[in-house]
């Protein structure tokens, strides 16, 4: 079930080929699938013994969203965000603006609602274009990569724990095998 307002899989996919043009023009979005981050581990990458990823599954301590993978790092994105709530809040304004002027109210007072609605919505539009790449996780960091799990670990050039469970096995291969050929060609 998608939270209004939620991301569709064609709408962040287009979202994070704008996105990734613009901070690494040299990269291009290679994979998107379904995916869950996970919470930070308690002892380290590789700690505990137990199936975090299930555990975690278990417990809901972690977010749905999605992965993208370029040919360098890999991102996570949950299927709603701020920026997204910023621009649905933009369109509920304008969506006053014109009820305003439908009804006979004031001209200026719709204008004025209406140029409010217009920078909400823009100035959520960029925060969304311009944030959704943060919290990336270049594939020199990644610390672990559990196939019994579908797991990625590692940390963020930020110093951010990053965990990350493919829902799917297939996209986890192939993930995998991109990792792994990105680690084979900087040897």
């Amino acid at each position: 079930m998608v939270a209004f307002p939620g991301y569709s899989e064609q709408r962040l996919r287009e979202l994070m080929v704008r996105s990734i043009a613009l901070r690494w023009p040299d990269e291009r979005l290679l994979l998107l699938t379904r995916a869950r981050r996970l919470p930070a581990w308690e002892s380290g990458p590789a700690g505990g013994g137990e199936s975090t990823a299930a555990t975690a599954r278990a417990s809901g301590g972690d977010d749905d969203g999605f992965a993208a993978v370029t040919q360098r790092r890999l991102f996570f994105r949950e299927r709603t965000s701020g920026p997204a709530l910023i621009r649905t809040t933009g369109l509920l304004f304008g969506i006053l603006s014109l009820a305003i002027l439908a009804f006979g109210g004031d001209v200026m007072g719709a204008f004025a609602i209406g140029a409010v609605a217009g920078m909400v919505w823009g100035g959520g539009w960029l925060a969304e274009v311009t944030g959704s790449t943060n919290g990336d996780l270049s594939f020199d960091r990644i610390l672990r990569t559990d196939f019994e799990e579908q797991l990625l670990e590692g940390i963020t050039s930020g110093g951010v724990p990053f965990r990350v469970h493919v829902k799917d096995p297939s996209d986890f291969r192939m993930v995998a095998a991109i990792v792994a050929g990105h680690e084979a060609s900087a040897a």
